[in-house]
């Protein structure tokens, strides 16, 4: 996006000059948008890993890596054969 029209959606949307808008305080700029929205602004608690957030449904245990080595290791006659040798 380009600055200027982030600058002109910024004016247009408070209805107030983007300077003046910069020199608010963080306080009084989220009363602004909690306003504009009609609900709360809570803070993000998740991990952020390179800006995106992460979730229990998007983290990959240990034992899971370890889980689909041993699949890919086990596969075909060497499973077989580590099924004859581990009777013995």
């Amino acid at each position: 996006m380009d600055i200027a029209h982030i600058k002109k959606q910024i004016e247009e949307k408070f209805g107030i000059p983007y300077e003046e808008f910069c020199q608010l305080d963080p306080e009084i700029i989220t009363r602004l948008i909690e306003s504009k929205i009609g609900k709360k602004l809570k803070p993000d608690y998740r991990p952020i890993i390179d800006g995106i957030p992460i979730d229990k449904n998007h983290i990959i245990e240990r034992e899971e890596i370890d889980g689909k080595i041993r699949e890919i290791t086990l596969s075909g006659p060497q499973k077989v054969m580590c099924k004859i040798f581990k009777r013995r």
